[in-house]
């Protein structure tokens, strides 16, 4: 029996079995040092976490991206090295998608805003053309956001159309993203369908006052025409 100074062979024994747990965790990971356990495992720099974060992107990172794609993706990940490169990839798409639509919103809101506080007058053809080239603007660059969510989304399902592993935080943020846009292009269709109704009364205005027009020139011309030549009937 081996004597350690200060301890005894019982007191040795409980050391022992806590080594020997250990270096199985070590082995069932092949090599990898497991991760703490605890309720935000996340939250180190080797991962990509960015301790007391200030500026809006590292925080976006922090709370919106690095808690989901940890879980999706650890136990996927060859080690911390990987998971990072992997998270800052992912994060930085994340994050320009989140705020493009989110200047969309803002651009739209404003818009929808004048229009419901200076509201056109029917004859204002010309700037109610314009707004609807303003709010179809928007609508463009909506539409190419979905198309880059869309190729994206593709990459994250099998042939047989099962979501593949790993990829459950790319999806997720995904399927938000088609919220977002739904309800953008939503607002965009009701804020068009407004201006092309102005548009239409516009020009239904223009119709009437042009058959006015046309009926009191064909008074004028037979009434100047009676003047000069009388009564031919």
């Amino acid at each position: 029996m081996r004597f350690v100074i200060g301890f005894t062979g019982l007191q040795i024994k409980p050391f022992q079995r806590l080594c020997k747990d250990n270096k199985s965790i070590e082995s069932h990971n092949n090599g990898l040092k497991a991760p703490m356990k605890c309720s935000t495992p996340w939250q180190d720099k080797k991962f990509g976490y960015v301790p007391h974060a200030k500026t809006e992107r590292a925080k976006f990172l922090n709370e919106n991206v690095l808690p989901y794609f940890y879980k999706s993706q650890w136990k996927w990940s060859e080690n911390a090295r990987s998971l990072t490169q992997k998270f800052h990839s992912e994060g930085r798409r994340q994050y320009d998608l989140h705020v493009q639509l989110k200047k969309l919103q803002e651009s739209l809101s404003s818009l929808i805003r004048k229009l419901s506080e200076d509201p056109l007058k029917p004859n204002d053809l010309k700037a109610i053309i314009y707004r609807i080239e303003q709010i179809e603007h928007p609508g463009e660059k909506v539409d190419k956001c979905n198309e880059l969510i869309r190729q994206n989304d593709e990459k994250c399902f099998t042939k047989s159309g099962k979501i593949q592993s790993g990829y459950e935080c790319s999806h997720s943020f995904n399927e938000k993203c088609y919220s977002d846009i739904t309800s953008l292009k939503n607002k965009i269709v009701d804020a068009l369908s407004r201006m092309h109704n102005r548009a239409k009364s516009r020009k239904r205005r223009l119709e009437r006052q042009e058959e006015k027009c046309k009926r009191v020139f064909k008074l004028v011309t037979l009434s100047t025409v009676t003047c000069c030549y009388g009564d031919t009937a």
